[in-house]
């Protein structure tokens, strides 16, 4: 028997559709019922006891020293640079010229005065 002789011997495409239509959700649902199946029983072993860790026998104590973590040596390292200090409040009215070569594009006014926007840009 060679692969052309197998290949044969399965139906046509047409009648793969129907097959698949017709049995596709039966094997859809068995195979999800079998997967929750295995979820049910990883979860009943890991609820049972599965991991739980032998009980300590005789004199000699298994207690692994826990480790002490200094916060405040951490954050005083300054991993990631410090913080810039926060500016001086410059009055926007007494603003410096700047040598931007920006251009106005558009305004969007608003009822309040202090709510208005003004679009800039490298061009029009």
């Amino acid at each position: 028997m060679n692969a052309a002789s197998w290949l044969e011997g399965f139906p046509a495409p047409e009648k793969w559709r129907t097959l698949l239509l017709a049995h596709g959700p039966r094997i859809a649902t068995w195979a999800l019922a079998l997967a929750l199946g295995v979820q049910a029983a990883v979860i009943l072993t890991d609820l049972a006891g599965a991991r739980r860790a032998p009980p300590v026998t005789g004199g000699v104590s298994t207690a692994v020293p826990k480790h002490v973590v200094d916060v405040a040596a951490i954050t005083n390292t300054h991993l990631f640079g410090a913080a810039p200090v926060a500016a001086p409040e410059h009055d926007a009215a007494n603003a410096p010229q700047t040598s931007m070569p920006l251009v106005l594009t558009g305004i969007i006014a608003a009822d309040d005065p202090q709510n208005g926007l003004a679009i800039l840009g490298p061009s029009a």
